[in-house]
């Protein structure tokens, strides 16, 4: 019998998750994490995949990610960093980034609907903002009020802008305004 790879609950769905989140780095504008193993000359190795961060657009959630999964948006209007109630500077792209990069995985490999796959890509987020010693509720308050404050998004997006997020929660409005916000950079 092998192993279900589609319960989340599995042990190698969790390690695969884990090693996602715990390896990922971010330089500059660019991300890497493991993404799997590859055979090289019989020997299983593991394998990272390289994206891109873009912060050239007014994004709706405050991220996404493209088509391909090759880029991650976040919304120009966010701060990188916040400064918590303990004086901490902190890096939040890392965990949207973690956020993002969990919810395509378990879109595409896993074919997991949206609200499912966001469901446990915040329960990474989660474990990525708790694993460095943040606390969790500020973090999230403070998201969720970034999210209300730049909810409304204007100018261009992104040709390749995923939209499955939108469709899978039948959210149509902002799934067209995006599609026709897309269209305003193709001229």
């Amino acid at each position: 019998m092998g192993v279900n790879m589609e319960s989340p609950k599995s042990k190698m769905y969790k390690i695969i998750i884990d090693l996602i989140a715990s390896t990922l780095t971010i330089t500059k504008n660019t991300v890497t994490y493991f993404s799997g193993f590859k055979s090289v000359n019989g020997r299983l190795m593991p394998k990272f995949k390289a994206v891109h961060i873009n912060t050239d657009y007014e994004i709706p959630y405050l991220a996404g990610y493209s088509v391909k999964g090759d880029m991650i948006y976040i919304d120009k209007r966010l701060p990188r960093r916040l400064k918590t109630k303990s004086g901490r500077v902190i890096d939040l792209f890392k965990y949207l980034v973690v956020h993002e990069i969990v919810e395509k995985y378990l879109e595409d490999h896993k074919h997991y609907k949206y609200a499912y796959a966001h469901e446990l890509a915040t329960g990474e987020e989660r474990n990525a903002v708790e694993r460095d010693n943040v606390n969790w509720d500020e973090y999230q308050n403070y998201m969720l009020k970034m999210v209300q404050q730049l909810k409304t998004f204007s100018g261009s997006l992104p040709l390749d802008l995923d939209t499955k997020p939108e469709r899978d929660s039948h959210d149509y409005y902002r799934y067209h305004k995006i599609q026709k916000l897309k269209t305003l950079r193709a001229f």
